[in-house]
C-alpha cells in the first residue's frame, strides 16, 4: 500500500517530463504493511466545503512541511466502470489541506520567478507522485508507456480522467453489444423452435393417399 506521508518534490521548471530528454519522477513505492483507510464520502460532504478558486494554483498553499495526504478507499482499476467515484474521493482528500486546486487545469499556473512558483513546483510535484499511487498497477504501466511522462498535479489528473473515460466508453459499447446479442440470440432459439412446430402442424393436415382414392 501507499504510503501516507508524502514529501513535498523539487523546485525545477515546470514542463513535461520526456524519457529521452529529462529524468523520470521518482514514484515512491508502495508499503504493504500500512493500510489504506476506509472513508465514506458523500456530494454533500464537497458541497458544504467553502472552496474557492484561487487566481493561480500556487495561491493560498500550505507552507513546505511533511504532511499526510488520506488514500483513497480503492485505487482506480483499468477497467473500472464507475471513475466518477473515485475522483469525487481524490478531490475530497486534496480539499482537506487544501491542495484540490493543484488539479484544476482551468486555473492558471504561477508564473516562473513569482514568489510563490517554487512551492507550487513542490506541491504539484507532490500530488502527482500520489495521484499516481492511487492507480492499479495496469494504470500506472499505461502511465508509464506514454510518450511525455506528466510531473505536474493537473496534467496527470487530466490524463487519468482521460484514460478511464476512453475505458469507460469501452465498457458501455461491450454491454451494449452484449445485450443487442442476446436478443438476437433469443431470436434465432425463438425461430429454431417454431420451425418443427409449423412442419409439425403442416404434416398433421395431410391426409394419406389411400383416403384420396
Amino acid at each position: 500500500m501507499a504510503p501516507e506521508n508524502i514529501p513535498a518534490g523539487g523546485t525545477e521548471p515546470d514542463q513535461d517530463i520526456e524519457p529521452d530528454q529529462e529524468e523520470q519522477v521518482n514514484i515512491p513505492t508502495k508499503d504493504p504493511a500500512v493500510k489504506e483507510d476506509k472513508v465514506d464520502i458523500k456530494v454533500d460532504d464537497l458541497d458544504s466545503t467553502d472552496i474557492r478558486t484561487p487566481d493561480t494554483q500556487g495561491s493560498n498553499l500550505p507552507k513546505l512541511t511533511q504532511v499526510i495526504i488520506t488514500n483513497v478507499p480503492r485505487r482506480l482499476k483499468h477497467n473500472s466502470k464507475n471513475p466518477d467515484q473515485w475522483i469525487l474521493q481524490v478531490k475530497f482528500a486534496l480539499a482537506q489541506l487544501p491542495l484540490e486546486h493543484l488539479l484544476n487545469s482551468s486555473v492558471a499556473r504561477p508564473a516562473k520567478g513569482h514568489h510563490n512558483y517554487n512551492r507550487w513546483v513542490q506541491w504539484s510535484r507532490t500530488v502527482a507522485n500520489w495521484l499516481y499511487l492511487q492507480l492499479d498497477e495496469r494504470l500506472q504501466q499505461r502511465h508509464q508507456e506514454c510518450r511525455k511522462i506528466h510531473s505536474k498535479a493537473d496534467s496527470l489528473f487530466d490524463t487519468i480522467v482521460k484514460m478511464a473515460r476512453e475505458r469507460e466508453n469501452i465498457n458501455a459499447r461491450l454491454e451494449s453489444y452484449h445485450d443487442s446479442w442476446k436478443r438476437s440470440d433469443s431470436e434465432v432459439v425463438r425461430q429454431y423452435i417454431s420451425v418443427p412446430k409449423t412442419h409439425h402442424l403442416l404434416g398433421s393436415n395431410l391426409l394419406p393417399i389411400s383416403s384420396l382414392r
